[in-house]
């Protein structure tokens, strides 16, 4: 039998109707997201600049620059944050968080020497809230 008051990772849950499901005090054994993000490895051929440049990356038949990114998960980029106080909710949205990374990279379309500089790489999903009136 489960403790009613853990969530459990096999569990498929409504987080509206949580409370119900597992009764309260809520004890949750692992992190849960506000705002979820998935993290994968990519093999970019190009890359953004600190200033905003569009820069090659080096890449031949034998080696690809690798990168881990951090992205929100689709359906929640500008979405309003799980698990805050409804009085919040409307005040919240997930944002997509950037790194600058390093990259072997050039000037793109150009034969200019090869050159290490920083990339933009998506690194997290944050909730951010905004226009709350804090009363003291």
């Amino acid at each position: 039998m489960r403790d009613p008051g853990v969530l459990h990772r096999d569990w498929t849950w409504n987080t509206l109707d949580l409370d119900k499901q597992v009764g309260l005090p809520l004890r949750i054994p692992e992190p849960i997201e506000c705002c979820p993000s998935v993290t994968e490895v990519i093999e970019p051929m190009g890359g953004v600049s600190r200033s905003g440049r569009i820069l090659e990356l080096y890449h031949d038949q034998n080696s690809t620059q690798k990168f881990y990114q951090t992205s929100c998960v689709e359906e929640m980029r500008g979405r309003p944050c799980r698990y805050i106080s409804p009085s919040l909710t409307h005040h919240s949205h997930c944002v997509q968080k950037y790194s600058f990374t390093y990259a072997l990279v050039r000037e793109y379309d150009t034969n200019t020497t090869w050159r290490l500089d920083y990339i933009r790489i998506r690194s997290g999903c944050t909730c951010e809230l905004k226009n709350v009136v804090v009363l003291l």
